[in-house]
């Protein structure tokens, strides 16, 4: 009898854990922000508008980059990033390269840890010739908890 208790106990005990890790995994932050420039979210051009910026897996994370009339949505890849000062709002930065911009950090407040976004091609190529560039950053208006 305690073995057949045990045999059925501890797989229930064990998926009630793992179900329990996946789904605090997916409280994230959302981020709403109005971007007034079009830019690239890897190789996608995205063009001026409002913008919805979440957590789609934990490592590497990958972020969803989504339109606010949900008309157009992007996947990117991140890596982790550090700073010394944490930022107190947060915001996303873009590369401005030749004319164009390329989303490729996201801080949030208070935050030291960010997300840098992997380069697509045609961004890492224009960094190589041309490694001086500037960056822009564009405060976010909305940051919300989701279920």
């Amino acid at each position: 009898m305690k073995r057949l208790a045990f045999k059925i106990l501890v797989p229930t005990i064990l998926l009630g854990l793992f179900g329990a890790a996946s789904s605090y995994a997916q409280i994230e932050n959302r981020i709403d922000v109005n971007v007034p420039f079009s830019f690239y979210a890897g190789n996608t051009l995205l063009p001026a508008g409002s913008y919805t910026v979440r957590s789609v897996t934990d490592a590497p994370v990958t972020l969803l980059v989504r339109s606010a009339d949900e008309k157009v949505a992007v996947i990117v890849e991140t890596v982790n990033a550090e700073t010394v000062n944490a930022p107190k709002e947060t915001n996303l930065a873009f590369d401005e390269l030749e004319g164009k911009y390329f989303l490729s950090m996201i801080w949030l407040d208070g935050s030291p840890i960010g997300y840098q976004v992997v380069p697509s091609s045609m961004q890492q190529r224009l960094i190589n010739s041309q490694p001086k560039h500037s960056h822009r950053y564009v405060k976010a208006f909305h940051i919300r908890k989701e279920k």
